[in-house]
């Protein structure tokens, strides 16, 4: 078990929160223990659950007034199981070129975040916190890694904007954690579509795009994770050889 406080919700939602990570060797006297501590303690407690623990622990969270919100699927894409799709995957984002955001670019990218192109997350479901502060949080956190990479303090943290061959418009971001570094294994943080934009299937194309600049990188598997409420990320996952690793179910109470 692992309970972080949360501190940077605080600034990104305006609430005090802390999350409790459980594991699959945490017993339900543990989680009794830790549900008994967080009680009253800040204003949205969530408890990350393994798929693999047990209904009596998840039974217990929910008794003590914990709803399910979400769950995060992890998956991998593994350059030897999808050989056959990369001239697909080529195919899907060649209608797409990337250029590094760089020094004031960050602004433009946060700035598209902040008109509302994040959806289907766990707390813009939530009317207390709604679609502006979601995407608001987004922006902070992406600007934060952004910032730390440019100090020095962050350097595998890369951001791109992504651009329609066609007409040279930005339609897209990505962003990503070891990037560059050959073999050592990349995680794909953030991507999204700027909204407005008269172009049919993007979204996919952007995702497409970032698996060939990563594996031509040297990249030989790279990982990501997504919310269960965004059905069109489940689908363009699965379409370009995503395979499910785990899954975390998160349970929350907000006072």
């Amino acid at each position: 078990m692992k309970i972080i406080d949360a501190v940077w919700e605080q600034r990104n939602l305006g609430i005090d929160s802390v999350e409790i990570y459980l594991d699959d060797e945490d017993t339900p006297e543990m989680v009794r223990d830790a549900i008994e501590q967080m009680k009253d303690k800040k204003d949205l407690r969530t408890f990350i659950v393994p798929s693999t623990q047990s209904f009596k622990i998840t039974g217990m969270i929910e008794d003590a007034g914990y709803h399910f919100v979400h769950s995060i699927l992890n998956v991998i894409f593994d350059t030897a199981e999808n050989a056959g799709k990369m001239d697909y995957l080529r195919e899907c984002s060649n209608k797409l070129y990337a250029k590094k955001v760089e020094g004031s670019g960050i602004d433009r990218v946060c700035a598209k975040i902040e008109e509302g192109i994040f959806t289907d997350e766990r707390f813009n479901i939530d009317p207390r916190i709604g679609i502006d502060k979601t995407n608001r949080r987004y922006s902070l956190w992406i600007r934060d890694l952004y910032e730390k990479a440019q100090n020095g303090n962050e350097k595998s943290y890369s951001v791109y904007e992504a651009y329609n061959v066609e007409d040279d418009q930005p339609i897209g971001f990505l962003s990503l954690y070891n990037f560059g570094y050959g073999q050592k294994t990349p995680k794909f943080h953030l991507i999204g579509k700027y909204l407005n934009m008269p172009y049919m299937g993007k979204g996919h194309q952007i995702q497409a795009f970032k698996i060939v600049m990563t594996v031509e990188s040297g990249a030989t598997e790279f990982y990501t994770g997504f919310s269960s409420h965004n059905l069109r990320s489940t689908v363009i996952h699965q379409k370009n050889g995503w395979r499910i690793t785990s899954i975390n179910n998160f349970f929350a109470k907000m006072d």
